[in-house]
């Protein structure tokens, strides 16, 4: 008796065809690792770790974990079709390298500060005329609530010379109070406004108030800062001795600070 066969023979031409697609199959069936150089790895993907990935190689019988770093591989392409992309270590390194933005001035700072003037009374402007030297030293410290506005303190010592005309001088210290304004990181614009506090000393009849207005510029690497600018200052309560109508100095400032 004959035994009829249920596996079909096909035409040669059916076979190349069946072939070509068993082999596109298995190309598509593996995990290919695509290396910077250029190079790809037809692999299986065990595990992705951080920096670390492992692998068998695809046509291995042998079941050997190999390992590369993940700063050597462009991609993964899955064999269900995904691809993870890694990020690109020269990029990173490039955003890296990207110089940071100075440190905000908020917070504590430390100052010290020259005024080189003249001096008069308030009722005689020519007083300035007189090539007299008027200094006003300080030290200073100060906190910045932000990039912007803070305020200050500290020690003033404030010279007033009365020129040819009278020879008298008054030398007296005093604490001041006042506002900063200071706009821009590494250069821009910087002011003080405020009042002093001045003790009575030998050449004060009592103490007195004066209103002091700093306006200039300031530069710095965001933590030393110089400033440079006019520096007014004048009595608006009391008097230095023999200075009746209240005392006015104007020169020019020149400081420096530094943000902790």
């Amino acid at each position: 008796m004959r035994v009829k066969s249920n596996i079909a023979i096909l035409p040669m031409k059916h076979l190349i065809t069946l072939s070509f697609f068993i082999i596109i199959g298995n190309l598509y069936s593996q995990d290919i690792i695509v290396k910077k150089n250029g190079t790809e790895l037809q692999t299986r993907v065990l595990k992705v770790e951080e920096g670390i990935i492992t692998y068998n190689k695809y046509h291995s019988h042998s079941d050997s974990i190999f390992s590369i770093a993940t700063s050597k591989v462009v991609m993964i392409k899955y064999e269900s079709g995904v691809r993870f992309v890694f990020d690109n270590p020269s990029t990173q390194k490039q955003a890296s390298s990207v110089p940071k933005k100075s440190s905000p001035k908020k917070g504590l700072v430390l100052g010290a500060r020259f005024a080189l003037g003249s001096g008069a009374y308030q009722s005689d402007i020519l007083g300035w005329f007189d090539m007299n030297t008027a200094t006003n030293i300080g030290g200073d410290l100060g906190y910045f609530f932000n990039d912007y506005i803070g305020l200050k303190t500290g020690v003033s010592y404030l010279t007033l010379p009365f020129g040819n005309k009278y020879q008298y001088s008054t030398s007296v210290v005093g604490i001041p109070a006042m506002i900063m304004v200071s706009i821009g990181d590494k250069l821009g614009f910087y002011s003080e406004t405020g009042a002093v506090f001045y003790f009575q000393s030998n050449n004060s009849s009592d103490p007195f108030i004066a209103v002091e207005n700093f306006i200039g510029i300031h530069g710095g690497s965001g933590i030393i800062d110089v400033k440079l600018g006019f520096l007014l200052n004048f009595t608006i309560k009391g008097q230095p001795k023999e200075y009746y109508t209240g005392s006015i100095f104007m020169g020019l400032n020149a400081g420096i600070s530094v943000y902790l």
